[in-house]
């Protein structure tokens, strides 16, 4: 069973995820006319680095899953803000200067 996609499906399911789940990026690259090339060159290497691995001994579905959010299937761009919130505040929120206050 063939767990890798083949370079043009990948370049579709790239797009498709941007545009669902980047827009901001989707709409930017479109504008800058360099969307295509983005995604074939996130989806050129999601390819080039599972079959890395796959010639290190990886199982094909291993690799897939271990690349594949690497360039192509990026996480939810509204995730990925409120996670940069938060990771913000890891160490618990700002402190503030009480007497600064007064």
């Amino acid at each position: 069973m063939n767990h890798l996609p083949e370079f043009d499906q990948l370049v579709q399911l790239t797009l498709e995820h941007w545009r669902q789940f980047r827009p901001t990026q989707y709409a930017d690259l479109k504008r800058a006319g360099t969307l295509q090339q983005a995604v074939e060159q996130a989806a050129q290497q999601t390819l080039d680095a599972a079959q890395s691995l796959i010639a290190r001994g990886y199982p094909e579905w291993a690799a897939w899953e271990a690349v594949r959010e690497e360039w192509c299937l990026l996480p939810d761009e509204e995730e990925e803000k409120l996670k940069d919130q938060a990771g913000a505040w890891a160490d618990g929120p700002p402190l503030i200067d009480l007497q600064a206050l007064e």
